[in-house]
């Protein structure tokens, strides 16, 4: 039998907010096309909407504080709390 993987009502992210990848090395954090150009590569992590109002309420850098508490990076996980 298949385990039920939808998340509870209480792990609903209703936004993201994007940072620079945190679980790879700085090398592996862009890739050089050539000719002088760079592209960065960037994470999306989930928020909860209690995490989009710190954001709102108290800006950026209480956001980064709430996500560095919960040790929250890009890998997803559809089931966890709001650390808000």
């Amino acid at each position: 039998m298949a385990r039920d993987r939808t998340p509870t009502t209480s792990a609903r992210a209703e936004g993201v907010v994007v940072t620079p990848m945190l679980r790879v090395p700085p090398e592996a954090r862009t890739i050089d096309v050539g000719g002088g150009i760079r592209i960065a590569l960037l994470a999306l992590i989930p928020l909860h909407p209690e995490e989009i109002a710190v954001k709102v309420e108290h800006g950026t850098d209480a956001l980064i504080e709430v996500l560095d508490r919960g040790r929250i990076t890009e890998l997803l996980d559809p089931r966890r709390p709001s650390y808000a």
